[in-house]
């Protein structure tokens, strides 16, 4: 089995510390269970605490999901809370990558 590789878009040129906790939180158990969570469209003028850049499990980068895998596309599975079909248990076999979107409600 492959490891995964869970992507969350932070495009907010700060973060707050419920973030940083979330953030932690997620690679720590990502770490564990040996995959790997990476915040994607970090803008360069974030500086994120060490702490969390030296956590295992961890990356940040400053591209965009497209250009992080422009050549694995379709191993990109987007969850979106309001897709049309519902994330099944065997999906998991189908897709190395997992990008959470659709998160924050647009008005």
């Amino acid at each position: 089995m492959t490891f995964k590789k869970y992507i969350v878009e932070h495009l907010d040129h700060e973060l707050g510390p419920w973030s940083e906790l979330e953030y932690l939180t997620i690679a720590k158990e990502c770490h564990e269970a040996g995959d790997l969570f990476c915040l994607s469209s970090v803008p360069i003028s974030l500086v994120l605490p060490d702490y969390l850049e030296n956590t295992p499990g961890f990356t940040a980068d400053n591209r965009s999901v497209e250009i992080m895998h422009a050549t694995d596309k379709e191993k990109v599975c987007l969850l979106d809370p309001s897709a049309p079909k519902q994330l099944q248990p065997e999906d998991g076999d189908a897709y190395n990558v997992f990008l959470f979107g659709g998160i924050l409600v647009r008005r």
